[in-house]
């Protein structure tokens, strides 16, 4: 999983520092080291690139956001927009359970 933030960099530094990022995340890009801000699509290509996989229609990109997320969407990536509700990131990110009918 790789954090793609618009973080300035004191912020950058403070994130990469806690254990949470670096147990969950195998890479962060922030936008203060790139020069570049979501929504600009500079900024998501280095993020799929961090993420090694070649077909960004295989990666999941999730914001809280409508703008960023409309540009993930025309690279060709797979969005979530995060509204704040956990059941949504639940239901797109988990597996179905057993005796659903959609497993």
């Amino acid at each position: 999983m790789v954090l793609l933030s618009n973080a300035p960099h004191f912020l950058a530094d403070v994130l990469d520092a806690t254990d949470w990022r670096r147990e969950l995340m195998t890479d962060a890009v922030y936008s203060a080291r790139l020069g570049r801000c979501k929504p600009d699509p500079a900024a998501y290509e280095q993020a799929v690139a961090a993420t090694g996989i070649p077909d960004p229609g295989r990666v999941l990109f999730v914001d809280d956001r409508a703008d960023t997320c409309d540009t993930a969407s025309r690279l060709g990536l797979r969005i979530l927009h995060y509204t704040s509700q956990p059941v949504d990131l639940a239901h797109e990110l988990l597996p179905a359970p057993a005796n659903s009918p959609c497993a």
